[in-house]
């Protein structure tokens, strides 16, 4: 997999600056004269406006994740297992709702109702997307994004102009007008978001590797096929005492079949050392039921192989090896690294951090367009 992140070169910054618009905003500058709520540029013609919300239903396009709760599994059973790798699995795989501590689930809600407020104040202003123009508002009351930061965010809008189907936006913290976030997404012809990217950086926690807190967070899906729904989330955290991590997760979902697979790579060990925290799961599921299916990926050989399989039956508490299949998702052949997971700012020796190549100045969104774009949705899925 591409180093998507943290490094790209000049030719292609120059490519995307100059296509993009990135002549627009320059600056996070503060909106002078501008009641909250109001937009500077209406881009286009009132529309039929059918959205609801900027972000889709996650939960929704990736069936049965809210299974994945350890108060549903007796995590003392599992503990008690004599097979030490497959007990480290079920434990990773019973916290697919989170990746240490970053509870996905409650991001979601987070996203749904932020995504519903800005997409209100989008319809108040007849602000139909893709849009044309650029645009900006401020949102009248304070909304938490990603349950990091809760104010009343300056959002701008802009086109992008290589990938017109596509509309960007920024967050801007209004304090100190630092970028905090950007998305790009698609609609479908229903208004509802199909393909997208988001980026967000905590300030609060960059450097300081005694917090606690996510730095860095990225997602990226792509929901335009309810047969392959394709889903990502990349990070780095710092975990007080225990150091940064970082990790990425990812899922393929069939909504009418109801089922998915996922998988997670992550790096727990102490900077600047870089391996691959072991084992590493990858695990079928269905929507409606307990039981799961599930493996060991092996990648020491050059290849992507699956040891053997494990099939967990939830309801009697019982494991059987060699019992079930796994399916190949469309990451499957791809050999992890660790050069596929973020750089941590203690890492940073040859090539720099995730979020110092991701919030560069706190100000200029030439490195947001570096980082966050349409282009890498697809990339981050075809490796």
């Amino acid at each position: 997999m591409k180093r998507l992140i943290y490094i790209f070169s000049s030719l292609l910054l120059l490519l995307i600056v100059s296509c993009s618009g990135s002549e627009v905003f320059n600056k996070a500058d503060p909106v002078e004269g501008v009641s909250v709520g109001t937009i500077i540029t209406n881009p286009k013609p009132p529309a039929e406006l059918t959205s609801t919300n900027i972000f889709p239903e996650f939960k929704e396009q990736l069936p049965g994740l809210q299974q994945f709760d350890s108060e549903k599994v007796d995590m003392g059973s599992i503990t008690a297992l004599s097979n030490i790798p497959v007990r480290k699995m079920l434990r990773k795989i019973y916290n697919v709702g989170t990746i240490n501590e970053l509870d996905v689930l409650k991001m979601f809600a987070s996203l749904t109702r932020f995504g519903s407020e800005v997409q209100n104040v989008f319809n108040t202003n007849a602000l139909s997307v893709p849009v044309l123009e650029n645009a900006e508002i401020q949102l009248e009351e304070a909304v938490v994004l990603l349950n990091y930061a809760k104010m009343k965010w300056i959002i701008k809008v802009a086109p992008e102009l290589n990938n017109p189907e596509y509309t960007r936006l920024y967050f801007i913290n209004p304090d100190t007008n630092d970028i905090q976030a950007s998305y790009v997404y698609m609609k479908n012809d229903a208004g509802d978001a199909v393909k997208g990217m988001l980026g967000f950086v905590n300030p609060k926690v960059s450097h300081d590797d005694s917090s606690f807190g996510t730095r860095v967070i990225i997602l990226t899906y792509d929901f335009s096929n309810n047969k392959q729904n394709l889903f990502n989330i990349r990070l780095d955290r710092l975990q007080g005492g225990l150091g940064p991590l970082v990790a990425q997760k990812f899922m393929q979902c069939d909504v009418v079949g109801q089922f998915c697979i996922g998988e997670e790579q992550s790096i727990i060990s102490r900077p600047p050392e870089r391996v691959l925290d072991t084992p590493t799961p990858r695990y079928l599921w269905h929507s409606g039921s307990n039981d799961i299916c599930f493996g060991e990926m092996d990648y020491r050989a050059g290849i992507a192989e699956v040891k053997e399989t494990v099939f967990y039956t939830g309801s009697m508490e019982t494991i059987a090896f060699d019992a079930c299949t796994l399916p190949k998702p469309i990451w499957g052949d791809h050999v992890f690294t660790p050069e596929d997971l973020f750089v941590r700012v203690e890492d940073t020796l040859l090539f720099q951090s995730a979020f110092d190549s991701i919030f560069g100045d706190g100000q200029s969104i030439d490195s947001w367009f570096a980082n966050i774009s349409p282009d890498y949705i697809d990339l981050t899925f075809e490796l």
